[in-house]
């Protein structure tokens, strides 16, 4: 599957810590451009966590961050292109998708044509906390 090359430089993170959200808000804002049949929405709150944890990876090795944010991107295309082919996990309306070499699972709901990515949510925690 083809990567949009969703990346952050750790140049970035040392000069301004704010700034990954604000290139993290431009590289998710083409879910709304995208001309398919669904429309992939991330929400706030699992920009914080992928940002998290893309902070804690760059921190134990320099392109681990960037590593995670290009799986997590090619795993959003594949949501986006298959919503339903994930199972349904919590409460019957949440999917999950395990995200590749990471200890990750997006979780999200769709309401056609909307998915919504509730959480990027790292598996060793209780599963309660999870939306």
């Amino acid at each position: 599957m083809k990567s949009n090359g969703w990346k952050l430089r750790k140049e970035t993170l040392i000069t301004n810590p704010e700034k990954p959200k604000a290139i993290l808000g431009k590289k998710l804002s083409r879910w709304h451009d995208r001309e398919m049949e669904y429309n992939l929405i991330v929400t706030e709150f699992a920009k914080e966590e992928s940002i998290e944890a893309f902070l804690w990876y760059e921190s134990r090795k320099e392109g681990l961050g960037e590593e995670f944010f290009e799986e997590l991107d090619e795993l959003y295309d594949y949501i986006e292109e298959n919503p339903n082919l994930f199972p349904v996990k919590r409460k019957g309306i949440y999917y999950e998708a395990v995200v590749k070499r990471f200890p990750f699972v997006v979780v999200y709901a769709v309401d056609e044509p909307i998915i919504r990515v509730l959480s990027v949510f790292k598996t060793p925690q209780d599963s309660a906390k999870k939306p």
